[in-house]
């Protein structure tokens, strides 16, 4: 899988620093690549809940970019046309990849056969690990 370099807005938008491997694998997937992944996790049910919380900054974020494009609109006064552009740009694919990598044991794999989503699993694990060895260092600055 490739690895796409976050932009500057990406790394100022980012909750927590650590997330970046994540992120930068997502950014390097193929559209069909990612919808091919997206399709083939799901939340664990006992999960749900805390994968509707998790979402909520990503939705604040989109919704301080699509009042931005909107001339200062209220994204809540014209829900519908929110939830299209919401749905339009992918978000909710990303951020359902997002969680099934820094959350693996709340994500279940619908198509083990899918050996794109099992990589994709494979190789966030190993980025978080990884991160997780680097700010452990004694030199590591954050």
């Amino acid at each position: 899988m490739d690895w796409k370099e976050p932009t500057e807005d990406e790394i100022r938008a980012a909750h927590d620093p650590s997330d970046l491997p994540i992120i930068a694998i997502i950014k390097g997937l193929s559209l069909e690549d990612r919808k091919l992944i997206y399709n083939s996790l799901s939340v664990k049910e006992k999960h749900k809940e805390d994968f509707m919380k998790t979402q909520e900054p990503w939705i604040r974020d989109f919704k301080h970019y699509w009042r931005q494009n909107h001339c200062d609109e209220d994204p809540d006064s014209n829900p519908k046309e929110f939830s299209a552009d919401y749905l339009k740009s992918c978000e909710n694919e990303r951020f359902r990849l997002y969680y099934a990598a820094k959350y693996p044991d709340r994500v279940r794999v619908e198509h083990p056969e899918n050996v794109k989503a099992l990589e994709f699993m494979l190789e966030t694990c190993n980025a978080v690990e990884i991160s997780k060895l680097i700010s452990a260092l004694p030199n590591h600055k954050q």
